[in-house]
């Protein structure tokens, strides 16, 4: 049980190690930019449901 524990949290910290490392090569902003659209998206979403 705990060694299935163990191999999960490796495999999610390598996932986000690699998702980090994808956004640096990528860029700060481009990252910045995904968010704040998507948010956006969100926020509009909600207004016109309301």
């Amino acid at each position: 049980m705990n060694g299935e524990d163990d191999k999960g949290i490796c495999s999610v910290s390598k996932a986000e190690i690699d998702v980090v490392n994808l956004m640096n090569d990528r860029g700060a902003a481009w990252k910045m930019h995904s968010v704040i659209q998507a948010t956006a998206l969100v926020e509009q979403f909600i207004f016109d449901a309301a």
